[in-house]
């Protein structure tokens, strides 16, 4: 019975603990820390998005293998008003190529993708997919917005509130509101 009540302790010793660290306004990529809201620059909703190296001249991450198995549809993004798209995906690579800017779309649906990778496993694919980039620059627009937020997210585990997003959306609201951060 005593172990577990210290493993209760310590378990909200350290929930109490992060929530204490979270900072409304602290975009830095970690996990958890927000979803985005962007436009395109064109209709990319259906291709293979890439990292570019800041310097926009070089290509440094694309979805691996195990990322095929389960690829469909970007099934983290979501359309939303007047063209915009939610990611809710909050952890690793996507979420950070988008809010720094550092990502790229090719003209190669997910479809196309999973038989290219079925054709080059194992050899070198970086040259096949640089050669296919249509738009290294593909947002017009990047709003990131805290899991915390009560008024744009809601229930347990800090869902989107996408009624309230889209009508925020519609009325211009969302892009006055102060728990958002344009970083486009």
């Amino acid at each position: 019975m005593k172990k577990i009540h210290t493993f209760q302790i310590l378990m909200v010793a350290i929930f109490g603990l992060a929530m204490i660290s979270c900072n409304k306004n602290d975009f830095d990529g970690a996990p958890y820390s927000g979803y985005l809201l962007y436009k395109f620059n064109g209709d990319y909703e259906n291709f293979v998005m890439v990292g570019y190296s800041a310097e926009k001249n070089k290509l440094v991450a694309y979805p691996d293998s195990s990322d095929c198995k389960t690829l469909s549809t970007n099934r983290n993004i979501t359309k939303c008003s007047n063209d915009y798209f939610l990611n809710t995906y909050v952890l690793g690579d996507p979420h950070n190529l988008v809010k720094k800017n550092t990502a790229a779309y090719t003209n190669i649906t997910i479809s196309e993708y999973k038989e290219i990778w079925k054709v080059m496993e194992g050899k070198d694919i970086c040259d096949t997919l640089a050669s296919r980039i249509i738009d290294k620059d593909p947002y017009k627009e990047i709003y990131v917005f805290s899991r915390a937020d009560t008024i744009l997210c809601q229930g347990i585990y800090q869902e989107p509130n996408f009624d309230k997003i889209n009508e925020m959306i519609e009325s211009g609201e969302f892009f006055t509101y102060e728990g958002v951060e344009r970083v486009k």
